[in-house]
């Protein structure tokens, strides 16, 4: 009787570790925006992908895990320095340090472990000077953007601009060089999205983000018109871009019908936002 209840014990015990190793990983996913990162990493791969002499598995494996683990860096950081203000919005409430699961000490020791681990990485490459450009961007993302939400409504600009660099990480390691037509036309892609994406989270949760302090269009800007212009901006960006990278070859006129197709959708939800 006594050997079956410690053998339950221990089995509860068991059961108890793996639910706090399961609840650790989904902390540090949630931390670093392991979903989100992809999307950036991605973004930087296409170029180098694209302008790579040959597909090359290990070289693409070193560069996917270095610009993962330095974008995953970036998100950490945001997350750490921003607990604070996040606890006071019920959009980021639930993140791991705001609820406190990850207190910011560790966070700002994750942060730093990734990025020190994302240099050791891309050393690896042929061209180890894609460090410089990454980290220009885990600066411009972290120690710019990041602080800017606090004192000023461009914040929005310039996350936007940042947000939409990634390319040039995969085009530097490839090519040593940052300017090139396709991944300009890349980059203005990706910031014609981020206005309309934002603006939208931003407006529908106006009245958290002015709680926490953020110094947003919205807190001024209540009816939307200034905010309505800066998104017809990003869709005449949205409906030319593509055209530019048909031209270009860095995607295959094949796919444009079905991309205007779903730009007209988009097109209604502008709409919509300009009305309400």
């Amino acid at each position: 009787m006594l050997e079956s209840s410690k053998n339950e014990t221990n089995e509860e015990t068991k059961e108890g570790n793996v639910e706090k190793k399961g609840m650790e990983l989904k902390g540090f996913l949630d931390l670093t925006k392991f979903r989100l990162s992809q999307y950036n990493t991605l973004a930087s791969y296409s170029m180098y992908l694209y302008y790579a002499p040959s597909f090359m598995l290990f070289e693409s494996l070193i560069f996917l895990t270095a610009t993962q683990l330095i974008t995953m860096s970036s998100q950490a950081y945001n997350q750490t320095v921003e607990g604070d203000y996040d606890k006071k919005m019920r959009r980021t409430k639930n993140r791991p340090v705001a609820r406190g699961l990850i207190n910011k000490q560790t966070g700002g020791m994750i942060s730093a472990g990734l990025a020190l681990s994302s240099f050791g990485v891309y050393m690896q490459l042929a061209n180890p000077g894609t460090i410089l450009v990454a980290n220009s961007i885990w600066i411009g993302y972290c120690l710019v953007y990041t602080p800017m939400k606090r004192w000023t409504v461009h914040n929005t600009l310039v996350g936007a601009i940042i947000g939409a660099l990634p390319p040039f990480i995969g085009t530097f390691a490839q090519l040593g060089s940052l300017f090139t037509p396709e991944t300009m036309l890349l980059s203005a892609y990706i910031f014609s999205w981020q206005y309309p994406h934002f603006y939208g989270i931003l407006y529908e949760n106006r009245a958290d983000y002015k709680k926490a302090g953020y110094e947003m269009i919205s807190n001024y800007d209540k009816d939307g018109v200034k905010a309505t212009r800066h998104i017809k901006f990003s869709a005449i960006l949205s409906l030319t871009t593509p055209l530019g990278m048909a031209y270009t070859g860095l995607m295959s006129p094949i796919f444009l019908p079905a991309y205007y197709y779903l730009y007209a959708q988009n097109l209604k939800a502008v709409k919509e936002f300009s009305e309400n």
